[in-house]
């Protein structure tokens, strides 16, 4: 119990005691502690919810109150040594509880809730702490209130509640419209070509990717990359899509998306569900993984036959290969020449605007079915301008800095709320020398 260090034995009821032990008196110890019991006796006689009740009680002829109504009222309490208690609903032990006024509910929950012997703990557990100690209207609901607003248990605690937000799909509608890039790696320098990055580029709507190796990650490499093999093949795409990562964020980067007018977004931090290319990176290190055996020099050496396999494998999404969707047909293999299957011009035509219905469709209900089943564990949040939030933090443990990252805040803030775009904040954060920033 968070009170340990004050705790005597309980005194149980008994018919002997009615007019002193009745009392809690081991936990009573813990609030007379904080003030003497003629303070608390006088803060009850003077509180203005009860107060005219304790009067009544210590003198029934007192002209000040109402005796007809505290007549009714003094019922539920009883007046024992000059302390007002609670004696319409006993404790399991057959306790009376002390009745708290409302100058003294603040010290109460400090000593039950804020000390390191309360130890910062929920609200049900606070409550339960205190039902059997103290009594005051509407008490459940103040600790309820007191600990959901802690400004130490909102950034320390863990969040058992469902996460915010409900599932809002991208939706691209024709190729190239929205491209997702990363970049994987560093990985042993491979042999002979010294290879240590894959570039990875993907097309949202058709699910087409290219996997192309990089001897160095830096911003102009990456680039220049992604205008001659991409763009300069299948045009500019009208967004971009990338992580956080300093290629994607810097000027050289930012100068080639504003020069072709693509817009380039970036995935919330710690948030990557929302760059397709990390699902293809998924599928690709496991692939490389298969082939590489002991030799892992070699990771590059079939980079064009896992393209392949993944161009031509179904999506689950669109119900579709990536090679189907940007060739309008099915691609050519080995076996499909075996049984000599050809199209004539005039069929591919239709076949491409009869494909691209179709993935759409298989796209719309797949979309569906993944918001039913994500929301099921989401909920919905309201946040407007102007409303205070906190944000999640992600501290590392750190030994050369004496810090371990389980001991750090979870959460800081609060930060006052600017502008509202769907499910995205922005936010007023001030830097620790004193200026701000968005």
């Amino acid at each position: 119990m968070a009170t340990g260090s004050y705790m005597t034995p309980i005194y149980s009821r008994s018919q002997s005691e009615v007019q002193g032990d009745l009392h809690n008196s081991n936990k009573i110890r813990a609030i007379t502690e904080m003030r003497p019991p003629k303070i608390i006796g006088k803060e009850q006689r003077e509180d203005p919810e009860l107060g005219h009740t304790y009067r009544y009680l210590e003198n029934p002829d007192d002209g000040s109150v109402n005796a007809t109504v505290c007549e009714g009222w003094s019922q539920d309490f009883k007046l024992i040594n000059g302390l007002l208690f609670y004696a319409k609903y006993f404790s399991t032990l057959g306790e009376l509880r002390v009745y708290i006024p409302g100058s003294l509910r603040k010290g109460i929950m400090k000593e039950f809730h804020d000390l390191p012997l309360a130890g910062h703990l929920g609200k049900r557990k606070t409550y339960l702490k205190l039902r059997y100690t103290c009594y005051f209207p509407c008490m459940r609901k103040y600790i309820f209130e007191y600990v959901s607003t802690c400004d130490r248990c909102q950034k320390f605690n863990y969040k058992n509640a469902l996460p915010v937000g409900r599932l809002m799909p991208i939706v691209s509608k024709y190729p190239n419209e929205i491209v997702t890039l990363d970049l994987l790696g560093s990985y042993p320098a491979s042999r002979p070509e010294r290879y240590k990055f894959i570039l990875v580029i993907s097309d949202h709507s058709i699910k087409w990717c290219e996997l192309i190796p990089l001897r160095k990650a830096s911003s102009q490499a990456i680039a220049n990359t992604l205008f001659d093999n991409y763009i300069a093949r299948y045009a500019a795409p009208i967004s971009l899509i990338s992580d956080n990562g300093p290629q994607f964020i810097s000027d050289v980067f930012e100068h080639l998306s504003h020069r072709l007018d693509m817009k380039h977004m970036k995935t919330v931090t710690y948030r990557p569900q929302a760059n397709l290319t990390e699902r293809v990176n998924r599928n690709l290190v496991q692939m490389i993984a298969s082939f590489v055996e002991e030799n892992h020099e070699n990771w590059d050496r079939f980079l064009h036959e896992f393209a392949f396999a993944l161009r031509t494998a179904v999506n689950e999404t669109t119900n579709k290969t990536p090679a189907e969707l940007f060739l309008g047909r099915k691609i050519i293999t080995s076996l499909s020449k075996l049984i000599n299957v050809t199209e004539d011009t005039k069929y591919v035509g239709r076949n491409i605007e009869r494909l691209f219905d179709e993935a759409r469709r298989n796209m719309r209900k797949k979309h569906k079915s993944w918001e039913k089943y994500y929301n099921r564990r989401r909920r919905d949040v309201h946040i407007k301008v102007n409303d205070l939030v906190l944000i999640q933090t992600h501290f590392l443990s750190a030994a050369g800095r004496k810090q371990d990252g389980k001991f750090m805040p979870k959460f800081e803030g609060p930060y006052r709320v600017l502008e509202v775009k769907g499910n995205n904040l922005v936010i007023w954060k001030k830097r620790k020398e004193g200026d701000s920033q968005y």
